[in-house]
């Protein structure tokens, strides 16, 4: 006997087949069509939200403009022996090493004590990930010691552009120069940030003359001041 209306066991098909049968409507908008209302501090722009914008435009717009952020489940931990590092275990070890050997401390006993913390593989195989970080480390070290002459100190800028004016901190200013040594590679992001920052320091300050950015390779971007069109 033929069944009086079609069958399946395919629930995931029943689904679909009942909501592609209902009365269609309009998909709600999220956002209204309006013009988003203008910030109560139209005429400040702090530059540490200048330099979050041009790292990711999209995410700025989002988290200033219409109060959302984006958030990613926490990973559960692993309950194996690490085996070998990943990328993020790497830099968060290697920048974990050159803050501190920057600020003066031994090699050997931070070696020590990242082996404490149980991040690192067993026996050779950690042997091995540690000794490559430190050789990375200490080529930074040395490549960024002529740049760090003294230390470095936050600078506040507080710069007139136009109906506009431009207020933040630049970090690492040491003499007539803003120096970041970093573990990570260099990124276009890297190079946005301290040109940003050097047009803030020249506005604010024409006389700094010079902005660096050390990173893993021991590069440094050196951007002069007298190569920005200012107006």
């Amino acid at each position: 006997m033929a069944a009086p209306r079609p069958f399946s066991f395919d629930r995931a098909s029943l689904r679909a087949v009942r909501a592609a049968s209902r009365e269609r409507r309009p998909a709600a908008r999220i956002f209204g069509g309006e013009t988003l209302p203008a910030r109560d501090d139209d005429e400040l722009v702090s530059l540490a939200d200048l330099v979050r914008f041009f790292n990711h435009p999209i995410r700025a717009l989002m988290y200033e403009r219409a109060a959302l952020w984006l958030t990613r489940p926490d990973e559960k931990p692993d309950e194996q022996i690490p085996v070998r590092l990943t990328g993020l275990d790497s830099w968060s070890i290697g920048e974990r090493l050159l803050r501190l050997r920057l600020a003066g401390q031994d090699l050997t006993s931070l070696i020590d004590a990242e082996w404490r913390r149980g991040y690192l593989p067993p026996r050779g195989l950690g042997q091995m990930a540690i000794q490559e970080i430190t050789n990375q480390v200490e080529q930074l070290v040395e490549t960024a010691r002529p740049f760090l002459t003294e230390q470095p100190v936050p600078y506040e800028v507080l710069a007139e552009m136009g109906d506009r004016r431009l207020t933040g901190t630049v970090s690492g200013v040491v003499g007539d120069s803003v120096v970041h040594v970093s573990f990570s590679k260099l990124a276009p992001r890297h190079r946005l940030q301290a040109w940003l920052e050097l047009l803030a320091l020249t506005v604010h300050d024409p006389s700094r003359r010079l902005a660096g950015r050390v990173h893993r390779a021991g590069w440094l971007l050196a951007l002069a001041s007298h190569s920005l069109d200012l107006g």
